[in-house]
């Protein structure tokens, strides 16, 4: 890794700008609904014309995607990564590796069979992904490694030597991630929106189900009531258990072969069936840990981890799952307090992490009111009003809606909580599951005391911790101790001689 020349990584790199192309293309799909429409428009009218538009389009997308590569150049210094970018508008990223949080890399593959990886850097404060170098060999990034773990680093209490394995998946804990996401409803509900679209093709394809229907329902009607009920239940199970399936090929997709590691100073975790993806991060530059479990983890007893270092969230063009973030996609309660330990060191030894703990303390009641009072008792009483000029006393069913919302408000209240100890801090959240955030103070950046007119009159405040990941708030508590607790979480933030990053 000469200093001296800016370098290109190899031609098959186009194939990693075409794919951010599309991607990019992708993301902004909705933002490009009329143009769609248009075009469906004109296909339907003019075939020729837009097979020509369509070849026009990918040809252009090839000469992007060689454009930028062209473009791209790097060099590795002593200090540092360069990197040089820009067909128009030219940017130079200067990456240096006492600022650089972790490295991952992500394997096609088209990559894995010509022996390439890209990799991707993560810095302090930066937005997503800073910087990536595509299409290049695993000896550069085990030498790049080299230079990154040569750099001094911040003194921690707790650095294991050598590599341990923490966590291996097998078959069954991929199987139970699939069965847990959150996502096969979120499908489910985007295929019913998507429906509509299809326009004339979609009707004939609805009658053509309609009648298949009505003939299922002379032969339901023929079974009798019980087993016209069984084989609708059946039906229905069988359209979930599609989507459970397809769940499950996703997670296997993703998380195939998942295994964590500790080697030194450093959490790596690699995954993936046909794309591997490969992420490092110091222990020393996490800034947040965030544990969820949803209603079906609830059940099964297990637990999702992020590990987050300094990142401002997602870059232009980029979507949330390419921030680089150290992710367990499951784990049990043991694994979780363990990963806990091993990023507080021996800071925060008196707190957990686990959503269920007895030990945290909720926060006053009065925080069910806002969301009663503005989005429950304000909007119903306006609705029942004019509903009920219009259609007489049945306006008054619109007053239900304030019972769902003091019914959402309530349980919301329940799932908030916090814990501290002389060192760290941990907030719980969530309606159904729950979502927990943990962080040192020493690593907060600012930290303010708030109050509404209604925690002015009650003697509550609310408490904004703002970290390099994000902010975590905790609100309705009383207001001697937010401040109490601001105070001491500035003192030990300005009076600690660990580095934050």
């Amino acid at each position: 890794m000469e200093a001296d020349d800016w370098l290109r990584t190899t031609p098959l790199a186009v194939f990693f700008f075409l794919g951010r192309t599309v991607k990019g293309l992708v993301k902004n799909f909705a933002n490009m609904a009329a143009s769609a429409a248009g075009l469906l428009i004109l296909i339907k009218q003019h075939v020729l014309i837009a097979a020509a538009g369509v070849v026009i389009g990918l040809v252009a997308l090839v000469v992007v995607a060689l454009l930028r590569y062209w473009f791209f150049q790097y060099r590795v210094e002593e200090n540092g990564v360069l990197v040089r970018q820009g067909v128009l508008k030219k940017t130079q990223l200067d990456m240096r590796f006492d600022r650089i949080q972790g490295i991952s890399t992500e394997q096609s593959l088209l990559y894995r069979v010509l022996g390439l990886v890209t990799v991707r850097f993560t810095t302090a404060g930066a937005a997503g992904d800073e910087g990536h170098l595509p299409a290049v060999t695993p000896e550069f990034v085990a030498r790049l490694r080299q230079r990154l773990d040569a750099q001094p680093a911040p003194q921690v209490a707790s650095s294991a030597d050598g590599t341990e394995t923490l966590l291996k998946l097998d078959g069954g804990e991929v199987t139970r991630i699939g069965l847990t996401d959150p996502r096969v409803l979120q499908f489910a509900l985007l295929g019913a929106a998507l429906t509509p679209a299809f326009g004339a093709e979609f009707e004939n394809a609805y009658k053509r189900a309609a009648d298949l229907a009505s003939e299922s329902l002379a032969v339901l009607a023929n079974l009798g009531p019980l087993l016209g009920v069984l084989t609708v239940v059946a039906l229905f199970l069988g359209i979930v258990l599609v989507f459970l399936l397809g769940s499950v090929v996703v997670a296997f997709l993703r998380y195939h072969d998942y295994e964590l590691r500790q080697e030194g100073s450093a959490f790596r975790a690699s995954a993936g069936l046909l794309t591997r993806k490969d992420v490092t991060v110091d222990v020393s530059k996490i800034q947040q840990l965030t544990v969820r479990q949803g209603l079906v983890m609830r059940w099964m007893q297990r637990h999702r981890v992020q590990a987050l270092p300094a990142s401002g969230g997602p870059a232009e063009g980029e979507v949330p799952d390419d921030v680089q973030k150290l992710v367990v996609p499951i784990a049990g309660a043991q694994t979780v307090e363990d990963l806990r330990a091993r990023v507080f060191g021996s800071e925060g030894r008196r707190v957990t992490v686990l959503p269920r703990d007895s030990r945290f303390a909720p926060v006053s009641p009065y925080a069910i009111w806002p969301p009663v009072l503005w989005v429950g008792v304000a909007p119903a009483v306006v609705a029942a009003a004019v509903v009920t000029t219009m259609f007489g006393s049945a306006g008054l069913a619109c007053l239900g809606w304030i019972v769902v919302v003091a019914a959402i408000a309530c349980q919301r209240w329940r799932r908030r909580g916090y814990l501290h100890d002389d060192d760290a801090l941990v907030f719980r959240s969530g309606f159904l599951g729950y979502r927990v955030e943990a962080a040192l103070f020493r690593k907060v950046q600012q930290v303010s005391v708030s109050q509404s007119p209604l925690q002015r009159r009650k003697n509550l405040a609310t408490v904004h911790v703002h970290l390099a990941t994000g902010s975590v708030t905790l609100p309705y508590i009383e207001c001697a101790t937010a401040k109490r607790l601001r105070d001491y979480i500035l003192y030990m933030a300005a009076s600690s001689r660990l580095a934050w990053h």
